[in-house]
């Protein structure tokens, strides 16, 4: 009797899924699953004599998870999510995004920026930083324009809670930049 796959079908199928979600289904390849489960092509192989019978497989587990974005057996392009993987998405920061989640939001508009005790923040204040504890307000909407299908966030106000470790760089501010006189001009074209 053959020894029990460590990496089983579902397995593959699920690596498959992510790939497709990221990157377009279009991007399923073994290469791409294989990498994704942190090991050679072959049990991908192992489980699916084709790509297309793996690719196959996927669209009815997405139909199963999405039945409203599968269209006509395709998985759409690049679902867009604003949840991270840190491991994927940071590896050049392990020491910060290792073994962590997180998410991006954003908003076009300054967002409502205030104190524990409601009094409102500036930039200049530098009391919000990469690191602190916060309360936040955060808008989860779906959207689907000109082929872009997903869901995002939309951050709306922030709350500083306490200090925390900094993530990261330090930042730059006014006093990390020389004053430039008027008639320099290091642009000559």
């Amino acid at each position: 009797m053959p020894p029990k796959p460590k990496i089983t079908k579902n397995m593959v199928i699920d690596a498959a899924f992510e790939v497709a979600r990221e990157a377009g289904g279009e991007n399923i390849n073994a290469r791409t699953v294989a990498k994704k489960l942190n090991c050679s092509t072959q049990p991908v192989m192992y489980h699916f004599a084709t790509i297309e019978e793996l690719k196959k497989a996927v669209i009815e587990v997405a139909k199963d998870k999405f039945p409203k974005l599968v269209k006509d057996n395709k998985i759409p392009a690049k679902i867009k999510t604003p949840l991270r993987d840190g491991d994927e998405e940071r590896d050049d920061e392990p020491e910060v995004y290792g073994g962590m989640y997180f998410f991006n939001a954003s908003n076009k508009k300054r967002p409502t920026v205030v104190d524990r005790d409601k009094t409102p923040l500036t930039e200049d204040d530098n009391v919000i930083y990469s690191g602190c504890y916060a309360n936040v307000f955060v808008d989860i909407y779906g959207f689907d324009t000109a082929g872009n299908k997903g869901v995002a966030a939309a951050l709306g106000g922030v709350q500083f809670k306490k200090d925390g470790e900094a993530l990261g760089g330090k930042g730059v501010t006014a006093d990390d930049f020389d004053v430039e006189e008027d008639d320099e001009d290091d642009y000559d074209i």
